[in-house]
C-alpha cells in the first residue's frame, strides 16, 4: 500500500452513537473480550489479525467474536481486498459511542442479563481506569498536565435533584463531544457516572 493511499474502509464514518435496546444486543455486548475489540475498531479500520496485534491475542480466538458482533449489527465490514492471493477483511464499530438504555437495567424481560449489564457497565469505567494507568506510567499526564483532572464526590439528592443533574450532564456530554477534532494532536479520554448507591456516603 502506497504511503499517501488512504487507509481501507476509511471512507466509512462511525455513527455517533449506538443505543443497547434488546436483549441479543446486551448478551452479545456484554464479554469483556468483544467490548476490546469495538475499542479497536472505534478508530479506524482493522482486519481481525491486526485486532489480535493490537491485543495480544491469537486472531483464531478473535473471528468468532468479530463474527457475532458483526451479526448483530455493532461491527461492520467496510472493505475487502486480495493480497498475495488472500482475501484480507477490514472492520469497522458501527458507532463511537455504545449506550444501555435504563430500560435494560430493570425490565423483567432481562432479569437473567443483570450480571450482563453489570459486566458491560463495569468494563466502560474500568477500561477508562486502565487507560489511566497507562497514561500515568508512560508519562503522557506528566507532559500534559494542562489536560488533566480527576475528581471523585458523593452527594446527597432528592429524586428530582438527581434527575435533573443526570439532565445537565447529558447537556454537557453534548457540548463535549462538539469539541472533537480528529487532526487534532491528543487524544483524550473522558468517563462519568452517576448512579445511586444503598446507605449513607459517609463522608466526601
Amino acid at each position: 500500500m502506497e504511503l499517501n493511499e488512504p487507509l481501507p474502509g476509511r471512507e466509512f464514518l462511525p455513527a455517533e452513537r449506538y443505543v443497547i435496546q434488546s436483549i441479543e444486543e446486551l448478551r452479545v455486548i456484554a464479554n469483556p473480550l468483544r467490548l476490546r475489540v469495538l475499542d479497536c475498531l472505534i478508530p479506524e479500520p482493522l482486519t481481525v489479525k491486526q485486532v489480535g496485534e493490537k491485543l495480544g491475542i491469537g486472531s483464531k480466538k478473535l473471528y468468532y467474536h468479530v463474527g457475532e458482533l458483526e451479526r448483530i449489527g455493532l461491527v461492520r465490514l467496510v472493505h475487502t481486498e486480495v493480497q498475495s492471493g488472500i482475501q484480507l477483511k477490514y472492520y469497522r464499530a458501527a458507532a463511537a459511542y455504545y449506550y444501555l438504555t435504563a430500560s435494560m437495567l430493570h425490565s423483567d424481560r432481562v432479569a437473567s442479563y443483570s450480571g450482563a449489564s453489570g459486566e458491560f457497565l463495569a468494563f466502560l469505567l474500568e477500561s477508562s481506569a486502565t487507560a489511566l494507568r497507562r497514561s500515568v506510567a508512560n508519562g503522557t499526564i506528566d507532559a500534559n498536565p494542562e489536560s488533566f483532572i480527576v475528581s471523585r464526590r458523593r452527594l446527597r439528592l432528592s429524586a428530582e435533584q438527581a434527575t435533573a443533574l443526570r439532565d445537565f450532564l447529558k447537556a454537557q456530554e453534548a457540548e463535549i463531544l462538539s469539541y472533537d477534532d480528529p487532526n487534532s494532536e491528543l487524544t483524550m479520554s473522558y468517563v462519568f457516572a452517576l448512579f445511586p448507591t444503598n446507605g449513607h456516603p459517609g463522608g466526601r
